[in-house]
């Protein structure tokens, strides 16, 4: 094992000075780019690895930062894991992740054990969480905390959100502006904040021409897959044959929605729109490419991640979270509907 002696008697350079090049401490500053150019070159070619432990015993660190995950495998998960990772890696810290695979009865007992670790930070993707935030707040006031995905309305435990309420109504507001009235929407029992809220901007881009959003044209799911998404734009069709566009409260009902408006002999868009919500890969490249709302998530797991990292090495500093904007990305699953779509009589009295 190469240790900071061998590189020292390598270069010429005292250990102390391999050490502040190697460690990145502040009196490297000091030292000339050539200086610390050989350090590191003559390190990595010797195939030189710090000494984590070691590192972590003198800064009392654990260099290890604890992510709770509903579902790792879930496509809104994964570019934000990713850009997790990424981040910490520049700073020497490597993640502990806590997959609880949407089982919320082992919310409390992933935070214990991540705490029992010793995590020096904590990022909890919770927006399939519960609303309970009494356990976020007692592990913050031990470990720094950050979420993503839900408003936590707690200064102690800062969350990173987009904002839902806007994407709901750019959603709808897309499909009311190409001239579509009769709006089929598929929807969850709105028991996650951020569904409600996605709601919440459905019904303002409704009112705001006047209408008001027909229950009969309103199909609830209980789990947000293609699969129920093609049963309930099935279900839909066959309620309303007049219906010209459906309105998905995510990507992956809205390629369901898709597969069973073909499947029922008619066209994506020249017959019914479809919109979807989150902007997921497979929503670019799906045929046709999905109309839909897109959330940065790779900037919500670098500012995260940025925020605690400051934290962990500022303990005093408050942290703040934030608030990004989605956009709508209009492809080709939208259209205006055809000539002959009768227009809705839900208007609002």
């Amino acid at each position: 094992m190469v240790t900071i002696k061998d590189i020292a008697a390598k270069t010429g350079f005292s250990p102390t000075t391999i050490s502040l090049v190697m460690n990145n401490r502040r009196l490297a500053r000091y030292m000339s780019a050539s200086t610390k150019k050989i350090v590191r070159e003559t390190a990595a070619k010797m195939g030189y690895r710090p000494n984590i432990f070691a590192q972590a015993l003198r800064a009392r660190r654990s260099f290890m930062v604890g992510l709770l995950v509903y579902d790792i495998l879930d496509p809104y998960c994964a570019p934000i894991v990713k850009e997790i990772e990424a981040t910490l890696i520049p700073h020497g810290y490597t993640m502990l992740i806590s997959d609880l695979g949407y089982d919320q009865n082992r919310y409390v007992e992933a935070l214990d054990i991540l705490n029992w670790r010793r995590a020096d930070g904590i990022i909890a993707i919770a927006n399939h969480f519960p609303n309970d935030l009494e356990a976020l707040r007692k592990t913050a006031s031990i470990t720094p905390v950050v979420v993503i995905g839900r408003v936590t309305g707690e200064k102690s435990v800062p969350c990173f959100v987009v904002n839902d309420r806007q994407g709901g109504y750019l959603a709808a507001q897309h499909l009311l502006e190409l001239g579509h009235r009769e709006i089929g929407i598929i929807w969850d029992h709105s028991r996650y904040q951020w569904s409600t809220l996605r709601w919440k901007g459905v019904e303002k881009a409704f009112a705001g021409v006047g209408l008001r959003i027909d229950p009969r044209n309103v199909f609830l799911i209980e789990d947000k897959s293609s699969d129920a998404g093609y049963s309930a734009a099935n279900k839909l069709m066959a309620q309303n044959a007049k219906l010209t566009a459906i309105c998905c409260v995510n990507d992956l009902t809205a390629i369901g929605a898709v597969r069973a408006v073909f499947d029922a002999g008619r066209s994506v868009p020249e017959d019914i729109s479809v919109t979807g919500f989150d902007d997921l890969y497979l929503a670019r490249h799906y045929n046709p490419p999905l109309s839909t709302v897109a959330q940065p998530l790779d900037r919500l797991g670098q500012l995260a991640t940025q925020t605690l990292l400051e934290r962990i090495a500022h303990p005093k500093r408050a942290m703040k979270g934030a608030i990004l904007k989605p956009s709508l990305v209009a492809r080709r699953s939208t259209a205006p509907p055809a000539p002959n779509a009768r227009r809705s009589t839900t208007e609002l009295r």
